[in-house]
């Protein structure tokens, strides 16, 4: 206890720590509490039971937990922001490549890249309108939207997406495949062919 008492007073008059994400009265109630709790320590808590330690402790977690929440929050969405963006960034350079008629993507129909280009223009949108609504709050205000809706939305986008796609590629590989076999039936055949004549 009188560890986390210690810790926690310093945290939240650490600029560069919890002190942006506390409101000023909070901070203050936090700070006294802390030093009620340390002298409290030294004098009649040497000789308390354990259930009025824990109960005490409590008390000043509750009043620290919010700020360390937006903390986490905070630090959190502009990762997963990024993340998110780079996917798409990732996609947006499939559809320019299969705009300018790169060999790779020959095999689509005007119908797949326009259901390309509509997921990424939905999930940009998505991402652009959350992003603001998270450089709009103040950093003493919870998040409008966690790091977990960013990297949520990022996997839905992104099965969506790869199964746009790449499910012409599965159809194609499945031809190819069996373009393979018929092949090899074929050789098998000219093989047993040219061998039955050698023999005669």
């Amino acid at each position: 206890m009188e560890e986390f008492v210690l810790n926690i007073r310093g945290r939240v008059n650490d600029s560069d720590d919890l002190e942006p994400y506390i409101e000023g009265n909070v901070r203050d109630e936090l700070v006294q509490l802390a030093d009620q709790m340390e002298n409290w320590l030294y004098d009649e808590g040497e000789d308390c039971n354990k259930t009025e330690y824990v109960q005490k402790l409590q008390q000043l977690q509750n009043l620290a937990a919010p700020a360390q929440t937006r903390k986490r929050d905070h630090e959190g969405v502009p990762r997963a922001a990024e993340q998110f963006a780079a996917v798409l960034n990732r996609y947006q350079k499939v559809w320019l490549a299969y705009q300018s008629g790169d060999a790779a993507y020959e095999h689509w129909t005007p119908e797949d890249g326009k259901k390309l280009e509509t997921a990424i223009a939905e999930k940009t949108s998505w991402l652009d309108s959350n992003v603001s609504r998270f450089r709009a709050t103040a950093k003493t205000k919870d998040v409008p939207v966690k790091a977990a809706a960013f990297v949520s939305e990022q996997q839905v986008s992104s099965f969506v997406i790869s199964f746009k796609l790449y499910s012409i590629s599965i159809i194609l590989l499945f031809c190819l495949a069996d373009f393979g076999i018929n092949c090899q039936s074929g050789v098998e055949q000219t093989e047993t062919s040219t061998t039955a004549t050698s023999c005669s």
